[in-house]
């Protein structure tokens, strides 16, 4: 049989052989499946700016340019959290960012500059290449083969799911009425965000762009507004490749930023300004983490509020990635452990459908000939 180092040999180059099979497999997938379940547990509590605030009470909360918080039905009638997690009508194959020149705000419209790091709303729409099928099972592999022979001949079953819930993060943008169209910026660093974007009435938004990750996308975008999504990441903007935090929010947080990054907010910087006419720190509403936002001033009490929409029955657009699903979530964690499963087996160099405790147990027992 073969040695154990040849084994952890199998877990390193699991990652480069994952990413080659399912790319000659069928590259693309896009699918819809039904949905169901619930997304949120009224029992675990969480903190924001000191505050315990139920979990079940997150989705729910829209920050202001301010820092206050109010309840969205205070914008927004017929919220429910549940459709988060429906099934939307159309999945739309958003293009392939591209270049760095984004459509310039006109003299008329209202530059809104919005910027969340995360999002307290997950959805069930997930996209994800295909190297998390292989980081998974070369995950697994490497805890069980890092035990010994013995662990193997005990186990059971292989954990070869998702890591990490891979479903897009979804902020709700919500548009005040205004007398000038808004022309939306809308920013995150790493997370695979979906924006939400709900205008209340007299509210006209003309353009959205997109700086973040290419990954994600936008629900609901209101007709005729444009979209532009830069490719930052490719260099070719500037040396930032992401849309960098001020250095000095990140110091007033107790952090210090590297040299590094002091540098690629300089590009950034002047990037952002020859884009958009403005600096990044002008009228920015920068929230770490949100569920919703307010993009502008508090409309009176009497104003119309938007009426809700999100993922269920909506048309959203979407990046393209390797993967992208629609299904409920224990659907989802059964077709990863199929792709996950079927990638192992190619790798020991066993039929798709072998038994795979069966495949991989022969190998372990050799390392002690």
């Amino acid at each position: 049989g073969q040695s154990f180092m040849d084994l952890k040999g199998i877990v390193l180059t699991l990652v480069a052989i994952g990413a080659a099979f399912f790319f000659l497999s069928g590259n693309s997938t896009m699918q819809l499946g039904g949905i169901g379940g619930g997304l949120f547990d009224g029992s675990t509590m969480t903190s924001i700016g000191g505050e315990s605030v139920s979990r079940s009470e997150l989705p729910k909360q829209v920050h202001q340019a301010n820092g206050d918080r109010q309840s969205i039905s205070r914008f927004v009638e017929g919220f429910s959290a549940a459709s988060t997690v429906g099934m939307p009508s159309e999945l739309a194959l958003l293009p392939k960012p591209a270049g760095c020149t984004v459509t310039k705000p006109t003299a008329d419209q209202r530059l809104v500059n919005i910027q969340v790091m995360e999002s307290d709303v997950r959805t069930r729409l997930y996209s994800y290449g295909n190297a998390e099928f292989a980081r998974s099972a070369a995950y697994e592999l490497d805890r069980l083969f890092s035990r010994g022979h013995e662990t193997i001949a005990k186990t059971k079953k292989l954990k070869l799911g998702p890591m990490v819930d891979y479903g897009l993060e979804m902020v709700n943008v919500i548009v005040p009425p205004s007398e000038a169209p808004v022309y939306l910026v809308l920013q995150t660093e790493g997370t695979d965000m979906l924006w939400n974007i709900l205008p209340m009435p007299g509210a006209t938004v003309g353009h959205v762009t997109l700086l973040g990750n290419n990954r994600g996308g936008v629900a609901n975008l209101p007709d005729g507004a444009g979209l532009d999504i830069p490719d930052i990441r490719s260099g070719a903007c500037g040396a930032f490749r992401r849309a960098v935090e001020n250095p000095l929010l990140t110091e007033g947080r107790g952090f210090r930023p590297t040299d590094e990054t002091r540098a690629a907010y300089i590009n950034f910087y002047g990037w952002y300004l020859e884009s958009f006419g403005k600096a990044p720190t002008d009228g920015v509403i920068r929230v770490e983490r949100a569920a919703g936002i307010l993009a502008g001033d508090v409309p009176a009490e009497t104003a119309p509020k938007a009426v809700w929409r999100s993922v269920e029955g909506q048309k959203v657009q979407i990046l393209p990635q390797d993967n992208l699903y629609a299904v409920e979530e224990k659907a989802h964690e059964d077709w990863f452990t199929q792709k996950s499963t079927a990638l192992v087996l190619s790798a020991f160099g066993a039929p798709e459908g072998s038994d795979l405790l069966a495949a991989i147990t022969p190998v372990t027992q050799g390392s002690t000939n």
